[in-house]
């Protein structure tokens, strides 16, 4: 290795012992533990042979890459993916477990930093020996990389060439007359439903954060179980998309987004300062629900959590809202501000004597998060403690709506972004096998004096949201672009009904569950083709 003194030779054998249990701790023991331990004492091995000042730059790199891996396994359980590097200005909606994933990039980069420090009082020889050493391993490790495992660095850089396609992609050519529509299929009739076919109907639609449907239970979460069991409750139905912004966009225009955001308005920005051609000349070929209601006489707003100025804010405005309603307080809403604050706005739209349209997105479920408020038992797990903390708030939200005048004239709609993320406290805590970001998502339809029932979606997913909304309140005639069509429709002709797509991976949804499609399989070519046009058509 080099001519240490034994004294030495004991340091380096202690130091990649603890790099081991460093890395054994924070991975607990995942499926990337073992190839992250293998390329952390590589990385050591050059270090500590290595002199050259290009070669210590790359160890530098490369020792940065693992810190943000091992911390990237910790939080989600897998490798930086694409989809984290997009919602990376979104960092602080994981609340304090951002400090966790800090303190380990700097615990990691603290023990490289002890050794770069000892290696360099100790006299190097270049040798054969130590150059052959050196081929050996990297041999062995590239052996390893082609044949058995992928390297956090290999998959950093696979992540890197994801972004970039991601941001760069532009297809030749699309026929835009493809996707246009010119009506919904409507079947909401077909169901003893009792919705009256000429009431006008406000509609509020509350956008959870990240909930599974096997999240709910009578014992977490009591006020959606009753809700879903007093409403219409679509089982057997997935989320189309994630993260957050591509989930709720996704719901409102019943479609597909590649890049999250807006370029146009990707910072930090007042909304209410936007100037008018910006938002007329983003997603102006894109129809949604609020386009929709708006040429309908609804009066459309979101309530967000997030302050004002805001990335999500100015996002949010662009799906084609007429005003985002953002809480004056300068930090996120917990979810008892939240819900007090969409009952303000409630109640401040009822006087207004117009219906609207009311969305809403709840944070305080977000992964990383613990509940600020009420805690679930002795308090030790922050899933149990978040949700059970949100179903509290919500309770008190709907009692208070059922006892005021909206409730004859409002449909209320309880969903959520996207599936709950897979981390391994998630599958620990709800004894989860579930692999992708992709799972059984909450559809619930609740009115005054619905008939409650249980529609099977039949694995379908949640394209078919917006398609649904438009369906119950008989709004089957207009001119579209929605990939989904209604729940209420049973024979579904979708060719993207059973498709989920996050950045680059798509996935089929059926009796099995979730898998993974092989974008070269010929039986999903066409319609991957088409989801990728989609992409630049509603970007």
């Amino acid at each position: 290795m080099s001519s240490a003194k034994p004294r030495y030779q004991l340091y380096y054998i202690i130091s990649t012992l603890i790099k081991v249990l460093f890395c054994c701790c924070i991975a607990r023991f995942s499926p990337f533990m073992l190839p992250l331990a293998i390329e952390s004492i590589l990385l050591m091995f050059i270090l500590i042979c290595s002199r050259s000042t290009i070669l210590t730059i790359f160890l530098i790199f490369a020792i940065t890459i693992n810190a943000c891996q091992l911390a990237n396994i910790y939080s989600t359980g897998e490798y930086l993916a694409s989809l984290t590097v997009f919602n990376i200005n979104q960092f602080h909606d994981i609340g304090s477990h951002i400090f966790s994933i800090i303190s380990i990039i700097l615990g990691y980069l603290l023990l490289y930093f002890v050794d770069f420090i000892v290696s360099r009082k100790v006299k190097y020889i270049c040798n054969i020996r130590n150059i052959l050493s050196i081929c050996i391993v990297f041999f062995i490790i590239l052996y390893c990389e082609i044949n058995i495992i992928t390297f956090p660095i290999h998959n950093f850089v696979n992540t890197a060439h994801d972004v970039v396609k991601i941001y760069t992609y532009k297809p030749e050519h699309i026929n835009k007359e493809i996707f246009i529509r010119n009506k919904i299929p409507c079947y909401s009739k077909d169901y003893n439903i009792n919705i009256q076919e000429h009431k006008e109907y406000n509609v509020i639609i509350l956008f959870m954060e990240g909930t599974s449907y096997r999240v709910l239970s009578e014992e977490i979460t009591k006020n959606l179980w009753d809700l879903k069991n007093n409403s219409i409750n679509i089982v057997n139905y997935f989320n189309h998309t994630a993260a957050t912004f591509n989930g709720i966009r996704g719901q409102l225009i019943s479609g597909y987004q590649l890049n999250p955001g807006v370029q146009s308005l990707n910072s930090n920005i007042d909304i209410t300062t936007v100037p008018d051609f910006i938002l007329k000349n983003t997603y102006s070929s894109v129809v949604s629900l609020p386009t929709i209601l708006n040429d309908l006489g609804y009066n459309t707003v979101f309530v967000s959590p997030h302050p004002n100025p805001s990335v999500f804010n100015s996002w949010m405005y662009t799906i084609g809202f007429n005003k985002i309603y953002a809480h004056p307080k300068n930090m996120n809403l917990t979810d008892k501000e939240m819900y007090d604050f969409i009952y303000q706005n409630l109640q401040q739209l009822s006087k207004e004597k117009k219906k609207f349209f009311l969305g809403a997105y709840i944070l305080g479920t977000h992964h990383g998060l613990d509940s600020p408020d009420a805690k679930y038992g002795d308090g030790s797990n922050p899933y149990l403690n978040k949700f059970y903390n949100h179903d509290i708030w919500f309770g008190e939200f709907l009692k208070k709506l059922k006892s005021s005048t909206l409730y004859d004239n409002t449909i209320l709609v309880v969903t959520t972004d996207h599936a709950t993320h897979p981390s391994p406290e998630f599958k620990q805590t709800f004894s989860s096998d579930v692999l992708y970001f992709v799972d059984k998502v909450p559809f619930i339809i609740h009115y005054k004096g619905v008939n409650p029932m249980q529609i099977d979606a039949n694995y379908r997913n949640s394209l078919s949201m917006t398609p649904t909304v438009l369906d119950l309140l008989q709004i089957c005639n207009v001119k579209n672009n929605f990939l989904g069509n209604s729940i209420f429709m049973q024979q579904d002709d979708s060719k993207f009904a059973h498709i989920s797509n996050i950045q680059l991976t798509f996935y089929k949804t059926d009796a099995s569950g979730v898998q993974v499609i092989d974008p070269n399989d010929p039986a999903y070519r066409e319609v991957i083709g088409l989801i990728m046009d989609f992409f630049h058509f509603a970007r």
